[in-house]
C-alpha cells in the first residue's frame, strides 16, 4: 500500500511505515511479560490477540485505501488480467527469470542470517564475556530501537541517494558491527557492535521494499516482494540455528578452535 501511494518520497515512507516492526520489538516482550505475570502466559496470549484487534485493525479497516486512479484488483478473469496490464512494471514470470531478481533475494538471505544469528544470541554471547546479564540485555533492546532508526535513516537516504550506494553502506554497517563483537574488545564495544547490527537489520526490510518497486515496478508488486520476503525469512530462521550449531562444535562465538 505504501509504495501505491508514495513515490518521491517512498523511501522514506517505506522507513517510517515498516519501522513499527522495530517498535514491536521493543516494546511487545516488555507488555507480553506484564500479561504473563498478572494471568499466566496462556491468558497472556489471549491478551496479545486483544492488543492486535484494539491497536492494529481499526486503522487499518478505517484507513486502508487504493490510491485515487488505481486499477482495482478485486476483478475476475479478463477484466483482473486488463486491470494488472495497465499497472507500470514487470510481470512476475519476467521478473522470476532475471539475475537481479534472484541476486537482490539472494544478497539479503545471506545478510540477515549472519545478522539474525548473531543478534539472536547476543545475550549469552555478552554474558560468556562477563557482561552482566542485565547490561546485555539492554544491549538486545537497544538493537530494537536502532531497527526503527535504521528504517527511517535508511528510507530517507534511499530518496536522496542511488539506491544501491545506500545499500552498501547498510550491509557494511552490520559487518563492521559483526567484526566489533568478534574483537572480543570490552567496554562499550560490543554495545556498539549490537547497535551496528541493528541498524543493518533495520534497514534491510526498508531496501527490499524499495528495490523491489523501483526496479520491477507495482504490476506484480505483492508477488514478487512477497517472494523476496519469503527468502529472507527463511534467512532468519536459518541464522539463529547456525549459530547455534556454531557454538555447539566450537564452544565458543568468536574462535573457530
Amino acid at each position: 500500500m505504501i509504495a501505491q501511494w508514495f513515490d518521491r518520497q517512498r523511501g522514506l515512507a517505506l522507513g517510517i511505515g515498516t519501522a513499527g516492526v522495530g517498535l514491536g520489538v521493543a516494546l511487545m516482550p516488555q507488555v507480553a511479560a506484564l500479561l504473563i505475570d498478572a494471568v499466566g502466559w496462556r491468558l497472556a496470549y489471549v491478551g496479545l490477540a486483544i492488543v492486535v484487534l484494539l491497536v492494529a485493525f481499526p486503522p487499518v479497516a478505517l484507513f486502508l485505501r487504493e490510491p485515487p486512479g488505481f486499477p482495482a484488483r478485486a476483478q475476475s478473469g479478463r477484466q483482473s488480467a486488463v486491470a494488472a496490464a495497465t499497472v507500470p512494471g514487470i510481470a512476475a514470470g519476467q521478473a522470476f527469470r532475471s539475475r537481479l531478481f534472484w541476486g537482490i533475494a539472494v544478497a539479503f538471505f545471506l545478510d540477515v542470517i549472519a545478522i539474525n544469528g548473531t543478534l539472536t544470541h547476543i545475550v549469552p554471547l555478552l554474558t560468556d564475556r562477563g557482561v552482566p546479564r542485565q547490561a546485555a540485555t539492554a544491549a538486545l533492546s537497544g538493537t530494537g530501537f536502532a531497527l526503527i532508526f535504521g528504517r527511517i535513516l535508511s528510507g530517507w537516504c534511499l530518496d536522496r541517494f542511488w539506491g544501491p550506494y545506500v545499500a552498501i553502506a547498510f550491509f557494511v554497517l552490520p559487518m563492521i558491527g559483526i567484526a566489533i563483537l568478534a574483537s572480543g574488545a570490552g567496554e562499550l564495544a560490543p554495545f556498539l557492535g549490537a547497535i551496528a547490527c541493528g541498524l543493518g537489520i533495520g534497514a534491510e526490510i526498508d531496501l527490499m521494499a524499495f528495490f523491489t518497486s523501483r526496479y520491477f515496478g507495482l504490476r506484480d508488486y505483492a508477488k514478487l516482494y512477497g517472494t523476496v520476503f519469503g527468502i529472507f525469512a527463511l534467512g532468519v530462521g536459518i541464522g539463529p540455528a547456525l549459530s547455534g550449531a556454531s557454538f555447539d562444535r566450537f564452544h565458543s562465538y568468536t574462535r573457530l578452535s
